[in-house]
């Protein structure tokens, strides 16, 4: 843990915010701090990303942080998810395409 951020509360894995997953693909697409690094919800969700090895600190580099490979799979995954599909669902539990 880096005493730099905050703790998240334990029960994390339920869901992701938003503004984690913005976290995220910054640090993946750019190599500069993000740029609300000083508020608390940044710092809280690196340091969630960091205990959870999603993120790692580049030591060579001060401040440095970056996407372990279980943070690449991560958005790997978020990237191959497909938009929602619509359909009914008869009496009997047999969904029905719709075309859109």
């Amino acid at each position: 843990m880096d005493e730099r951020f905050p703790t998240m509360p334990k029960n994390r894995e339920i869901c992701q915010t938003p503004n984690n997953i913005e976290i995220l693909i910054h640090y993946y697409t750019c190599p500069e701090p993000h740029p609300r690094f000083d508020s608390p919800a940044v710092k809280g969700a690196i340091n969630r990303f960091i205990e959870d090895h999603i993120f790692e600190l580049d030591h060579t580099k001060p401040s440095t942080i970056r996407v372990s490979p279980k943070g690449k799979a991560w958005i790997k995954m978020i990237l191959l998810t497909p938009y929602p599909k619509r359909a009914w669902i008869d009496d009997h539990n047999n969904i029905i395409d719709i075309e859109e």
